[in-house]
Formats: structure tokens, C-alpha cells, sequence
């Protein structure tokens, strides 16, 4: 009777640590590739903001270009 209610084999209890041991390395795992996930996108937004300071009318008006200021107004829209 004492092994319907767990009172019996030890084996069990040898099961169980191995499972927990797993669940924790594949938590572990999944925190590793979440981490690396962040880090990526953290990156690649740190990206598109750099892109998008150093964008704009800095290629336009370089000194390399015969026809620098052709092209800018001051006025919105264009002409």
C-alpha cells in the first residue's frame, strides 16, 4: 500500500532532478537566445537612428561636387 502514495521506490525522485536539471538548462538557453535577440535589435535600431542623423543634405552639398547647391532651396517643396 505505501506505494500508492509515494511511500515506496526512490527511482522517482532520481527522474524528476534529471527533468528539473533539463527545464533549467533549456530556460537557460532560451534566456541566451533572448538576450542575443535584444541585442540585435538593439543594434540595428542604433543603426537606422545613426543612418538617419548622418542622412540628409550632407552629400548634397559636398565640396567634391561641381553642382553642390543645385537643387536646394530654401523654400519646402522645391521651386
Amino acid at each position: 500500500m505505501g506505494g500508492l502514495f509515494g511511500g515506496g521506490g526512490g527511482g522517482s525522485s532520481a527522474a524528476a532532478e534529471e527533468q528539473i536539471r533539463v527545464q533549467k538548462e533549456q530556460i537557460q538557453k532560451q534566456d541566451e537566445q533572448l538576450a542575443t535577440q535584444e541585442t540585435n535589435l538593439a543594434k540595428k535600431t542604433q543603426a537606422g537612428m545613426a543612418a538617419r542623423r548622418g542622412g540628409g543634405l550632407r552629400q548634397l552639398l559636398s565640396q567634391e561636387r561641381q553642382d553642390s547647391e543645385l537643387g536646394v532651396t530654401s523654400k519646402l517643396g522645391g521651386m
